[in-house]
């Protein structure tokens, strides 16, 4: 089975929309959207969420 041909369009697309979002934080909320609670510590830890290759 060939692997999928993926449109350097797109390739180029996900990269600038990762790039954009590097280093943003989202901080707006005061309590859990699931079960209303209290944010902790590990809510607000730095996490990574991909990489380019």
């Amino acid at each position: 089975m060939r692997k999928p041909r993926i449109p350097p369009m797109l390739v180029d697309l996900v990269q600038t929309a990762l790039t954009a979002c590097d280093g943003t934080v989202f901080y707006n909320r005061n309590v859990c959207p699931s079960c209303s609670g209290s944010l902790s510590g590990y809510d607000k830890k730095k996490k990574q969420f991909a990489v380019l290759m």
